[in-house]
């Protein structure tokens, strides 16, 4: 549901005393011949899974994370309460026994509004051996939605909420209310983490504070201003302690965090009491089997390939197109381990800032489009692992606009939309021209790219080249993370190499990317878009439970931003991953690829 944003072109011991060196046979992938395994060819022979991480996490909060690499981390000791079943991709119970149980409220002011009934796990104990209960899913939303915690790209997802019951003769049950219609709600509820107050508010001070006066926004408000509290507690949970450091990150979940460095990584270990070991039968979801998780952070490509051929890693993800076809000639690195290619609810575009005057024409953007021969980009900077896309939603989902033809690559019809808008080349320098505002400027873009993507590079070089074809002229600022961070809630751009991660779920939220109200610094309107009629659509689209109606307005929703051309939309593309053999293990379409937990070392390797 909610949005993971990411910068393309942007965008871890228990040793093993003795070993049968004997010949057995791995599960094979889906799609994939069976591979007869040598066990005597790994180097590597311990339950210790070695992730690779491109970049840094930037916390273990789950409530104040905002990029993808911290919830890679962090979903390993903060289950949910429901998650997805990595192969079919239907929701399954993980913190909770089972989906909720939804009620209409009778009564009250309230009333009309949906109920929502949990139930944890009878044995879902904290690390201090106290039980998981409802007044600690109590305590998460206030947190949640104490508004000096800097959660707003999250709690905007959650203003349904009115407030939580906890069932008086089994805490384990809660019933969450709402106080309006929203289009994900089951979706949203079932996707919380639940967090322990003795760890994150040992001083209690948000237990007096009824969760409804948060909820409310005009109390939340006054409260702000009124009760020390509030900002007592924001300022611890947002410290390093609760946010980096172990002895300051708790939960639930299998495995616990004892260490990391900045530019090094993060190690898990499974915890001696789990309370979820034996249920993995019932809830697959609870699995833990690895030992210990380390994440190490490896930022350059080709770092990471030697990795993979010392056997340092033993999960690689997010590799480089061209990286990964020579991994797949490569019959040493098939021994040792497998190669996955599963789709991904992932897109890569061209953002453009529809809010600069030389962007601000829908038929200067559209002819800025037809430069782009997506298929070239895809065969050739991409290796093949990708297919084309035309709008903002993934063409897997069942919300997909299918009507929607591909703007074909065509520098004629480029140049014929560039005259209707005014461009011309008025000095004969071969450098497009327009007065704006009174004065004649330069068709000159800023093309804003991540540095330490391969992909990302490439094409800021091929758009370049194209668009010099016409007369405009591109250039390239290429940033490192932090630069590109800034530079993109500054809006210090004209064009930007962007990927959005908007999740496997079959509908999706796309206030946060194409409203308006979400075009402000922290927010992530990226290209600026701003339309009336689509914030109308928005709006209507979050209030709206009736799926087909909800079909509608994303078609429509659609229809107009394949107008506007806000960006030039790329291609969704194929995960490309590498699991070493020693583990029993499925790829999934859910990202990053893979679900840690469900990684089990081969019989033949484990000691009796």
């Amino acid at each position: 549901m909610k949005y993971q944003v990411t910068q393309h072109f942007s965008m871890s011991l228990l040793l093993i005393l003795s070993l049968s060196l004997s010949m057995c046979r791995s599960e094979a992938p889906q799609g994939e011949q069976e591979t007869v395994v040598d066990i005597s060819k790994f180097k590597q022979k311990d339950n210790v899974v070695r992730v690779r991480m491109p970049i840094d996490p930037r916390t273990f909060n789950p409530i104040l994370y905002t990029d993808a690499q911290s919830r890679m981390v962090f979903e390993y000791m903060f289950p949910y309460l429901m998650t997805y079943d990595p192969q079919t991709l239907e929701p399954v119970p993980q913190l909770a026994v089972a989906k909720p149980v939804v009620s209409e409220i009778e009564t009250g002011p309230y009333s009309g509004n949906l109920a929502y009934t949990f139930t944890l796990h009878e044995e879902a104990r904290w690390d201090n051996g106290t039980p998981v209960t409802g007044e600690d899913m109590a305590f998460t939303l206030k947190a949640l939605f104490n508004p000096l915690v800097p959660a707003a790209h999250l709690r905007s997802y959650f203003d349904f909420i009115a407030s939580v019951e906890v069932d008086k003769a089994n805490p384990k049950t809660f019933t969450i209310t709402t106080q309006k219609p929203y289009m994900l709600q089951e979706l949203g509820l079932s996707s919380l983490p639940v967090m322990p107050a003795y760890v994150y508010d040992p001083n209690d001070l948000m237990a007096d504070i009824p969760l409804a006066d948060l909820t409310n926004v005009e109390k939340a408000q006054q409260l702000a201003e009124s009760n020390e509290n509030l900002k007592t507690f924001a300022d611890a949970f947002t410290s390093p302690l609760h946010n980096l450091e172990p002895e300051g990150v708790s939960g639930p979940g299998p495995y616990k965090l004892v260490s990391f460095e900045t530019g090094q990584g993060a190690e898990l270990v499974l915890k001696e009491n789990w309370w979820g070991k034996g249920k993995e039968e019932a809830f697959p979801s609870l699995s833990a089997f690895p030992e210990k998780i380390i994440f190490q952070v490896v930022r350059d490509q080709n770092t990471t390939i030697s990795a993979i051929k010392d056997e340092a890693l033993d999960v690689a993800g997010r590799l480089d197109s061209k990286a990964f076809s020579e991994l797949q000639a490569d019959e040493n690195i098939q021994d040792v381990y497998a190669l996955h290619t599963p789709s991904t609810f992932q897109f890569y575009f061209v953002g453009m800032n529809t809010q600069s005057p030389l962007l601000s024409d829908k038929r200067t953007r559209r002819a800025l489009a037809h430069l782009v021969d997506v298929n070239e980009v895809i065969n050739t900077l991409y290796y093949g692992y990708a297919e084309p896309i035309t709008g903002p939603i993934h063409p897997k989902k069942p919300i997909s606009h299918k009507g929607l033809d591909p703007i074909k690559y065509d520098v004629e019809k480029a140049k014929a939309l560039l005259t209707e808008a005014g461009w011309e080349d008025a000095n004969g320098d071969g450098i497009l021209d327009r007065e704006i505002d009174g004065e004649r400027v330069d068709f000159s873009l800023t093309y804003l790219e991540y540095q330490a993507s391969t992909f990302g590079t490439n094409m800021s070089l091929y758009f370049k080249e194209q668009a010099k074809r016409v007369g405009v002229n591109v250039n390239i600022n290429s940033v490192d993370r932090s630069v590109m961070v800034q530079d993109l809630a500054n809006r210090n751009f004209d064009l930007f190499g962007g990927a959005l991660s908007p999740g496997h779920e079959p509908e999706e939220d796309p206030k946060a990317i194409w409203h308006t109200e979400s075009d402000h610094p922290r927010g992530l309107n990226r290209t600026r878009f701003s339309y009336p009629h689509v914030d109308q659509l928005i709006d209507e689209l979050r209030l709206t439970t009736d799926q087909e109606e909800r079909k509608k307005l994303f078609l429509e929703l659609q229809e107009i931003i394949y107008d506007e051309q806000p960006a030039i939309f790329l291609f969704a593309p194929l995960e490309r991953l590498a699991f070493h053999r020693r583990f029993e293990a499925q790829a999934s379409s859910i990202r990053p690829g893979f679900r840690l937990g469900a990684f089990q070392l081969m019989e033949d390797l484990v000691v009796q």
